[in-house]
């Protein structure tokens, strides 16, 4: 069974000023069912955050999607699969073996990397496995959706920007995209780039039912279709593409 945090809202009413200020502070608060042992695994000064966590009880084990600054590495920013198992001694639930590559943002990221994310999407269909995130920007319709994740991107690309910064930036960008852009078509790199670099001024919305939105974004070879889903949290990018007639 999949465990999302911030989905099933059926409401077609758009949220209040006031009620996106209290979402923005509820995220704040632990999402992960094991939040603790990830804290305890950490080590001291690392800036480092779960983004999506991954737990089959009954392997006992848990795996963790992370955003990670790591000075002095190349990449320094990027995303860690951390993975943790009860089958030790003290039946606790603790790390297992180092952290692993798992995204970067660039266009060449390795085959092993590429693997874990194969085999971690695997096991997130698997029956009994609980996938747990924070999923949508709190913002109160999606071009303010976007304005946010515009600014993060902005924040992720910049190397001059504090480590914590950036991390806490790049898990903003987690939030904002859905799973499948990220770990089946792989463009959160493709993402990241251009938001934070082409035009984004939306000059078009379609709505899509209740709850999705797609917005025209950009002109000319900066076009690209955005599709926007509202979840109980906010609004997630779930589709980006550019336009089969270039706009």
């Amino acid at each position: 069974m999949f465990v999302w945090a911030g989905c099933g809202d059926r409401s077609t009413s758009q949220p209040s000023r006031e009620q996106v200020t209290q979402q923005a502070s509820s995220q704040t608060v632990p999402v992960f069912r094991y939040q603790r042992a990830f804290e305890e695994a950490a080590p001291e000064g690392l800036a480092a955050k779960p983004v999506i966590e991954v737990a089959s009880g009954n392997r006992g084990r848990a795996w963790f999607v992370v955003a990670v600054h790591r000075a002095g590495e190349d990449p320094a920013l990027r995303l860690e699969l951390w993975t943790f198992s009860q089958r030790n001694q003290e039946q606790l639930l603790r790390p297992e073996g180092a952290p692993a590559l798992f995204l970067t943002l660039g266009s060449d990221v390795p085959k092993a990397a590429l693997d874990r994310v194969a085999t971690l999407r695997k096991q997130m269909a698997t029956p009994g496995t609980e996938v747990t995130r924070p999923r949508g920007l709190p913002a109160q319709g999606p071009t303010q959706a976007l304005e946010n994740l515009v600014e993060a991107c902005k924040v992720v690309s910049r190397a001059a920007a504090k480590d914590g910064d950036r991390v806490d930036a790049l898990a903003t960008v987690i939030a904002g995209i859905d799973d499948r852009l990220i770990l089946e078509r792989l463009q959160l790199s493709t993402v990241v780039r251009e938001l934070s670099t082409l035009p984004q001024t939306v000059y078009q919305q379609q709505a899509k039912g209740t709850r999705r939105m797609v917005l025209e974004v950009g002109t000319g070879e900066a076009h690209r279709r955005h599709e926007w889903t509202r979840t109980r949290t906010g609004w997630v990018l779930t589709g980006y593409e550019i336009p089969k007639d270039g706009g």
